[in-house]
């Protein structure tokens, strides 16, 4: 059941991180303007690109195990997810952004015990996690389309104010949409005055907008800027890169080329 799992947590993710692009997008995908300048045409849309599962111990029948999921990494045209399969009971965060356990109508027992436990050691560092607690870890890739259009990741992650206001602004980047972000150094910025926000795919207006007002406060509250997003985003990527080189796998088969072992099939 990795897989079947991981479609539910990646959701939940993706839901929570960007259900104000999600919504504006279903309700008005021409929002996204294209290379052409012209609105985009068709339902917007994310796709799962790939999937990666390592295994490190056995899940025993009926363990309980939690999956924490979190961004990895993004290019130009991918989102990458990474999910842990972890022993449930032993590890805990440091905080909760967005929804607090304690606020849930049912909660489980050990996030109540240990709730009530950190409150008294507030100034204690947080223990490591336990060696040999994680089961499994997993890389996704998501792709962003309205119609036929790839959107920039970036677009939508700005979209939903989760990302630092850009030094010189989204008005100075270079808008080369066909090449992908392998050094991770960003998009470089240049001098001249041509406009890329349809080449990237950010809804029209809204780059210097409300979101940016709302990025530059969040940056405020925690202190992170855009060379701290660039530096996550180049560590993470220094995993998704294995995973994006998979996509030449395909290139392995022989096809017709080579004679083959045998012919099986199952009783049908």
């Amino acid at each position: 059941t990795y897989f079947s799992d991981l479609d539910v947590t990646r959701s939940h993710l993706v839901s929570a991180l960007m259900h104000v692009a999600i919504r504006e997008l279903h309700k008005k995908p021409s929002l996204i303007i294209g290379p052409d300048g012209n609105p985009a045409k068709g339902k917007w849309g994310i796709m799962l690109g790939g999937v990666h599962c390592s295994f490190k111990r056995e899940i025993l029948p009926y363990e309980k195990y939690e999956m924490w999921t979190r961004l990895l990494a993004w290019d130009r045209k991918w989102l990458y997810v990474v999910t842990h399969f972890v022993k449930a009971g032993t590890a805990y965060p440091d905080g909760w952004t967005l929804d607090d356990p304690a606020d849930w109508n049912f909660v489980p027992r050990f996030l109540r015990t240990k709730r009530r436990a950190r409150k008294a050691r507030v100034a204690a560092p947080p223990p490591d996690v336990p060696e040999g607690v994680v089961f499994a870890s997993a890389i996704s890739k998501y792709v962003m389309k309205v119609g036929r259009l790839t959107v920039h990741p970036e677009a939508v992650l700005d979209m939903c104010d989760l990302l630092p206001p850009k030094p010189g602004g989204w008005n100075t980047m270079d808008g080369k949409k066909e090449e992908v972000v392998e050094d991770m150094e960003g998009l470089e910025e240049m001098g001249g005055e041509e406009s890329v926000l349809s080449l990237l795919g950010i809804p029209n207006g809204s780059a210097n907008g409300h979101a940016n007002g709302a990025a530059k406060e969040a940056a405020a509250v925690t202190g992170w800027d855009w060379k701290m997003v660039e530096a996550e985003n180049a560590r993470g990527m220094e995993y998704a890169k294995h995973h994006a080189a998979l996509d030449s796998l395909s290139e392995t088969f022989t096809g017709n080329k080579q004679p083959a072992l045998g012919y099986y099939t199952d009783i049908f």
